[in-house]
C-alpha cells in the first residue's frame, strides 16, 4: 500500500479511499490469516505482541474447513435464471427469454474459456471463494472487437486490493491493486518508468466511465478511452452483518463466512494448544536445581517443556495455587465448541453414517442458511448485475460485430431484435443434498394428501428450478393416463425425431414404428365417434395422492439419529 498521496492524480483518488476503506481491509487481513494456514502463536496477556515461550502452538482447521465446506454446497447448487418483462407491449415469452438465457450462457462460457486458458480458476470458483473468504465479489468486464471478431475481457480482481466510489445509480470509478514483473509490465506500457528485474512491481487499474488508467508509483499511462456507457466494473458485497452505519462502518460490511465464528477460532486454538503443552509436559516434564553461582541474568520462567532451570539458593520458585486446570479446560472447550456450533455448524449430513429424523436434516439446513442465503443473494446480485453489462455492452457494439459469438464450434449470431426489451434479469441459487430432498418429499407428500396446491408445494416445499415445467409434465402424464391415444401420438413423435438422426434401415425402422403408432391411435378414435351411452365407460382422472404416514419420521426416528432442537453431537 503507497503510503504518500499524490496530490492532483488518479492515484490520488484511489488512495483517498483506500485509506477510508482501510477497516475493511484490517478485517480481511485477519479473516484471511484464519483461513490460508497461518500458524497460531499463543500471545502474552501481559504484552499482547510479545508470544509465549515454551507452548506447543497448535492452528485448528475449523474455520478453513467450514468455509470449504460452504464453497462445496455453493459450487453444487442449482441455479436457476429468470427473466421477466416486455417486449414488443406484451409480455415476453418463453421462446424469447430462452434466447436471453442462452445468450449469457453462452458469454460465461466463453468467460470460463478465457480464464482457464490464462491458467486462472472459472468465474464460479473465484466467486463462490471469495463470497465466503472476503464477503465481497469484484471483477472488470470490457469486451472489445478486433477484425469484427467479438471478445470477452473479464478480470478476476481480489476484492482484499480493490477500491470504489459509488455515485448515485452506479460506480462512479472502480480500481484494484496488483503486482506483476517488470517485463509483463513493459509488454504492456513500455512507457512505464521501471526497470527490468525479478522483483515484483505493484501497480493500480483504474477504470471509470469513460476510459482505463494505469498507475504505476507517480506514473500514469495514457487514458484508454472507452465508449461502453458506464463504468465497465462490477463491485458486490455480500448481505451479511448488522449493517450498521456507524463511524467506520464499513469494516463489517459485507461481512465473510467466519463473522459469527470470528473471535472464537483463536480460543479454540489457544485451548487445544494448552492442552497439547500439558500433554506434552507429562512426556517431558520441566525441573529446576539450585546453583552455586548467583550472578548473571535473571533466571527463565522455569517451566518449559523438557528443560532444567538453574536458580539461586533459597529461590526454587513455588507455584501459586489455582483453581482446577482439567475441569476449566473441559468446560473452557465445551463452551467453545457449543458457540462453535452455534455460528458455524461444520457438518455434511452426507457423510453422517446414521439415521437422521427428518427434522434434523431439515435443522441442519436450516444452520446452512444462516451463511449461505446472504453467500447465494450476494453471487447472484453479482452476477445480474454483470448479466445485464455483457447484455448492454454487446448490444454498444453489435452492428459492428461480423462473426457468429460463442465457443469454437457453437457459435451463433445474436440480433439487437433478440436482445432488447424491458425486462429483469435475476437468479436463484438453490442448495440442496439427497438428505434434505428425502424430508421435502415427505412433506410434499403430506402436502398433496392435505389438499395444499401443487404449485406452492413444488416450489415451496420441493424448491424446483422450474416449477412451470414440473406442472406442465405433471398435466400432460394426467393426460395420458386419461387417454391413452395422448400417450400413443407423444411417443410417435418421438420415435421420427430419433430418426432424423439415423440412417438407412435404423431410421426406416423407426419410421416404421411411429406409424405403427398412429395407426393404433387413429383406431382408438374413430371407435369413439359412437355413442357412449354408458357412463361407467367413462374414465375416471386419477388424482394425485399423497399420504402423512412419511410424516411420523418426522417425530424422530426412535432413539437414532438427530432430533428436532438437537445439536447432533
Amino acid at each position: 500500500m503507497v503510503d504518500i498521496i499524490l496530490q492532483g492524480s488518479i492515484l490520488e483518488r484511489v488512495q483517498t479511499r483506500e485509506v477510508e476503506l482501510a477497516g475493511l481491509y484490517a478485517r480481511m487481513d485477519g479473516d484471511a490469516a484464519k483461513l490460508d494456514g497461518t500458524p497460531y502463536a499463543m500471545m502474552r496477556l501481559d504484552r499482547p505482541t510479545v508470544a509465549v515461550d515454551g507452548v506447543v502452538n497448535v492452528t485448528m482447521n475449523y474455520a478453513a474447513t467450514w468455509v470449504a465446506d460452504l464453497v462445496d454446497l455453493i459450487l453444487g447448487a442449482k441455479v436457476q435464471t429468470v427473466i421477466r418483462g416486455q417486449k414488443n407491449n406484451r409480455l415476453m415469452n418463453d421462446k424469447e427469454t430462452g434466447i436471453l438465457e442462452e445468450f449469457l450462457d453462452v458469454h460465461y462460457e466463453m468467460i470460463d474459456d478465457l480464464l482457464i486458458d490464462r491458467g486462472e480458476p472459472t468465474l464460479d470458483d473465484w466467486v463462490a471463494r471469495q463470497a465466503t473468504g472476503r464477503g465481497w465479489i469484484a471483477a472488470s468486464y470490457w469486451p472489445y472487437l478486433e477484425d469484427g471478431h467479438y471478445y470477452t475481457e473479464l478480470s478476476l480482481w481480489d476484492s482484499r486490493f480493490m477500491s470504489f466510489e459509488n455515485g448515485r445509480r452506479e460506480l462512479n470509478w472502480g480500481a484494484c491493486r496488483w503486482w506483476r514483473t517488470p517485463a509483463n509490465i513493459l509488454k504492456d506500457y513500455p512507457a512505464a518508468p521501471i526497470s527490468t528485474g525479478t522483483e515484483l512491481v505493484e501497480g493500480v487499474t483504474y477504470l471509470d466511465d469513460t476510459k482505463e488508467v494505469v498507475c504505476i508509483g507517480g506514473w500514469e499511462s495514457e487514458a484508454k478511452p472507452h465508449k461502453l456507457g458506464s463504468t465497465p466494473v462490477v463491485i458486490q458485497a455480500c448481505p451479511a452483518g448488522l449493517m450498521f452505519r456507524n463511524k467506520g462502518y464499513m469494516a463489517h460490511e459485507g461481512e465473510s463466512a467466519i463473522w459469527l465464528i470470528r473471535g472464537l477460532v483463536n480460543q479454540l486454538n489457544m485451548n487445544v494448544s494448552i492442552e497439547q503443552t500439558m500433554a506434552l509436559k507429562s512426556i517431558m516434564p520441566p525441573y529446576s536445581k539450585e546453583t552455586a553461582d548467583s550472578s548473571g541474568e535473571p533466571m527463565p520462567y522455569p517451566d518449559k517443556v523438557g528443560t532444567v532451570t538453574e536458580v539461586a539458593p533459597g529461590e526454587t520458585p513455588k507455584l501459586l495455587q489455582t483453581g482446577d486446570l482439567n475441569q476449566a479446560a473441559q468446560l473452557g472447550r465445551q463452551d467453545i465448541m457449543q458457540a462453535l456450533q452455534q455460528g458455524g455448524r461444520n457438518i455434511d449430513i452426507g457423510n453422517i453414517n446414521q439415521e437422521m429424523s427428518a427434522v434434523a436434516i431439515a435443522a441442519v439446513g436450516e444452520i446452512r442458511k444462516k451463511v449461505l442465503v446472504s453467500r447465494f443473494d450476494g453471487i447472484a446480485m453479482f452476477k445480474q448485475k454483470l448479466s445485464r453489462k455483457i447484455i448492454d455492452y454487446y448490444l454498444k457494439l453489435a452492428k459492428d460485430i461480423k462473426e457468429p459469438v460463442g465457443r469454437q464450434g457453437n457459435r451463433k449470431v445474436y440480433s439487437k431484435d433478440q436482445l432488447g426489451g424491458d425486462y429483469s434479469i435475476c437468479y436463484i441459487y438453490l442448495s440442496k443434498s439427497k438428505e434434505m430432498e428425502i424430508a421435502n418429499l415427505a412433506l410434499y407428500s403430506a402436502g398433496v394428501a392435505a389438499g395444499l396446491p401443487q404449485e406452492d408445494l413444488i416450489r415451496d416445499i420441493l424448491q424446483a428450478e422450474n416449477p412451470d415445467k414440473i406442472l406442465a409434465h405433471m398435466a400432460s402424464e394426467r393426460a395420458a393416463k386419461l387417454d391413452p391415444t395422448i400417450d400413443m401420438i407423444r411417443h410417435g413423435h418421438m420415435l421420427i425425431d430419433e430418426a432424423e438422426g439415423l440412417e438407412d434401415w435404423q431410421s426406416d425402422a423407426k419410421l416404421l414404428e411411429s406409424k405403427e403408432l398412429f395407426d393404433q391411435a387413429g383406431k382408438i378414435l374413430e371407435a369413439r365417434h359412437q355413442v357412449v351411452t354408458d357412463a361407467a365407460m367413462i374414465p375416471e382422472v386419477e388424482k394425485p395422492k399423497g399420504s402423512t404416514q412419511p410424516l411420523l419420521p418426522l417425530l424422530g426416528a426412535g432413539n437414532r439419529g438427530m432430533r428436532g432442537g438437537g445439536n447432533g453431537q
